[in-house]
């Protein structure tokens, strides 16, 4: 199985053909969430408000996967563009140890601790809270293969292979969305398990997408992945995906602690009010998970043509980037604002949940732009090693969020004052990453030592 050289041929082809399997995967799971919370609405709000409060530390556990994830993206790829394959084996091998490490602690504080974790949450209402440790706890049996699917998803994309991500991935989220009715409502003689029923789904979708990743590479012919885990550890890869990996998982792990801040807020306003928002959120998925995708082409295009240094084509591959962003986040903008009411009444019946949710879509409807600029980006500014100044920008913006929704609680504006708060915060990462990389492109500074021909 060969990688995919992003160094030479047509820039457009070359990063549409990498980014659209890695956007189906985004695409299916975005399809997957949508009818996992289709689900989980029929059995009622308060079930909704449980899965959607647990879901917040599987999102916890993202971004202590980017720890090791960004700087694998960022070294595997340019390693691959030196056509340095010893190199390239080595950040393979660094990066899965560390995944392994930090999955098994995590898995050990999720089994443990689910209730503790839950009620951080201050959530006051008792199903609310049980149910959510108990879908938490069955998810966590899966922690470690959790950890491990998207550094595999990484390494195969920075080695330009993205179709098998894809294939995988696909298989998972098909047999997740069988199981889901099959398991909550007990359809075909088996026993209705409901919010367990979630997450035992979910887990066994998580298994067999690891078990084959690793019967493919078992019984392929994958030189990158002829290593020996734990055997000659090189403490210098470590580090060096350290110090790529904590700006961003620090600028993650702290946007999930404010995000359960905001939670809190949102939970004064009871379980409708939970349930609109975990709703609207899976709604807007559709924009920054696909945004998502072109991001991480960018980061493996970016990372192998700088180690070509080929300057001139990452800036063209920056500037098709960009506008794919500005036109997703517009599309996005009026499926969100003019169509986002008729379809969150697919997913309840709630009078007051589908009101909250509707006013979310309109209000963050209005933001995409800026929301899907943002992320793209991040990616571009990843492929080239830079991932200070975006995370900065990031928990900077993200921190306001906080103060700016108390404020807007305080006048009254009820929980669409929320909803302001967070838009504002968008708005203002996608300008200043749009800014930041705009001056860094006028003045040859992309990427240190280097200069791009403008």
């Amino acid at each position: 199985m060969k990688e995919n050289d992003l160094t030479t041929g047509s820039i457009p082809k070359k990063i549409f053909l990498l980014s659209m399997p890695i956007m189906g995967v985004m695409f299916m799971q975005c399809t997957f969430n949508i009818i996992d919370m289709f689900w989980i609405g029929k059995l009622g709000s308060e079930s909704v408000a449980a899965v959607g409060s647990a879901g917040f530390y599987p999102w916890l556990a993202s971004g202590i996967i980017l720890l090791a994830r960004v700087g694998g993206d960022v070294r595997i790829s340019q390693s691959i563009g030196e056509k340095n394959d010893e190199k390239a084996k080595k950040y393979i091998k660094s990066v899965l140890e560390l995944d392994l490490i930090h999955g098994f602690i995590f898995t050990i504080i999720v089994i443990f601790f689910s209730r503790n974790l839950m009620e951080v949450l201050n959530i006051k209402n008792e199903f609310v809270n049980s149910q959510g440790a108990l879908y938490l706890r069955t998810y966590g049996f899966a922690m470690i293969p959790f950890f491990l699917i998207p550094i595999f998803n990484s390494i195969f994309n920075s080695m330009g292979n993205s179709k098998l991500p894809f294939k995988i991935n696909c298989i998972g989220i098909l047999i997740n969305i069988i199981l889901d009715p099959i398991l909550i409502f007990g359809w075909f003689g088996m026993p209705r398990l409901e919010v367990f029923g979630a997450g035992l789904a979910t887990s066994i979708s998580i298994i067999v997408e690891v078990l084959i990743y690793i019967t493919v590479i078992l019984y392929k012919d994958m030189k990158y992945f002829k290593i020996k885990l734990f055997r000659g550890i090189s403490i210098y890869a470590y580090k060096d995906i350290y110090k790529l990996g904590l700006p961003v998982s620090l600028q993650s792990s702290l946007f999930t602690f404010i995000s359960m801040s905001i939670a809190i807020i949102i939970a004064r306003f009871g379980p409708q009010a939970i349930a609109g928002h975990e709703i609207g959120v899976q709604i807007e998925s559709i924009s920054f998970m696909t945004a998502e995708g072109i991001s991480s082409a960018m980061v493996a295009f970016v990372g192998q043509n700088i180690g070509a240094k080929n300057d001139e084509r990452v800036l063209k591959g920056i500037k098709i980037g960009i506008s794919f962003a500005i036109f997703w986040g517009f599309l996005t903008l009026f499926i969100m604002v003019f169509l986002g009411a008729n379809i969150f009444t697919l997913f309840l019946d709630d009078p007051m949940a589908v009101s909250i949710g509707t006013a979310y879509l309109i209000i963050f409807g209005l933001n995409q732009p800026f929301n899907t600029s943002e992320i793209i980006s991040n990616g571009i500014f990843k492929g080239v090693g830079r991932t200070v100044y975006p995370s900065v920008v990031s928990i900077t913006c993200n921190l306001l969020r906080i103060p700016m929704s108390l404020w807007f609680v305080n006048m009254n504006w009820g929980v669409n004052g929320i909803w302001i708060a967070l838009s504002i915060s968008s708005v203002m990462k996608g300008a200043a990453m749009l800014i930041a990389l705009y001056i860094h492109c006028r003045r040859k500074t992309l990427y240190p030592g280097e200069e791009l021909s403008i």
